[in-house]
């Protein structure tokens, strides 16, 4: 296949991604994820199933490719400032997430009201957050390697989901309170990390 034919086949199955993400989306707010399927998508958006096979193979997938395009586009353009510290790279990388998380708001609120009763989406959430959170760590310049570095992305996933719990009932329009929620856990992970590195210290002196 030739590199214009590859640019082509590229661009029509992000075209169609965005279709069903969107008409996914729509879905879940009204009548929620759980009684989503592919064939109401195919519906929907007048695509065959064959077509939505090909991109999506399950709502799980597409799941995945949504938070996908989050991340990148929530990242594609950070740059760090030369005096920020750690924490406050942390701090913005996860509230470029939210910012980006924000446009779907009630269909993610749906989702989240139904991902406990559907072990696919469960999954995907799961090991999506994994990802996104050693993103987060790398791209703040933190090292996530060895059994400190899978603890650190562990970590990042609880401060994620308990300001996510925030997330989804502030209505500011600056998201205040995500923020503080957002602050006041990295504050109290970078507290348990200190005390625990020295008193790791102590312990092998």
């Amino acid at each position: 296949m030739s590199d214009k034919k590859r640019k082509r086949a590229k661009s029509a199955k992000k075209d169609i991604a965005d279709q069903l993400i969107k008409a996914a989306f729509a879905r879940a707010r009204e009548h929620g994820w759980n009684r989503l399927t592919l064939y109401q998508l195919s519906q929907d958006t007048g695509l065959s199933m064959s077509e939505i096979l090909a991109v999506f193979p399950t709502k799980g997938m597409l799941l995945k490719g949504y938070v996908q395009r989050v991340d990148h586009r929530a990242w594609d353009d950070y740059e760090a400032g030369e005096d920020d510290s750690t924490r406050d790279r942390i701090f913005d990388l996860m509230m470029c997430r939210f910012d980006e998380l924000n446009e779907d708001k009630p269909a993610i609120a749906a989702i989240a009201k139904q991902a406990c009763t559907d072990p696919e989406t469960l999954c995907v959430s799961g090991c999506g957050l994994r990802r996104s959170m050693r993103d987060v760590l790398e791209k703040a310049g933190v090292r996530v390697s060895g059994i400190r570095g899978m603890l650190r992305v562990q970590a990042l996933g609880l401060i994620f989901l308990a300001t996510f719990r925030t997330w989804l009932q502030d209505t500011s329009e600056d998201m205040s309170k995500t923020m503080a929620e957002l602050d006041k856990q990295l504050a109290r992970a970078e507290s348990f990390e200190h005390d625990f590195c020295r008193v790791t210290r102590k312990a092998a002196a």
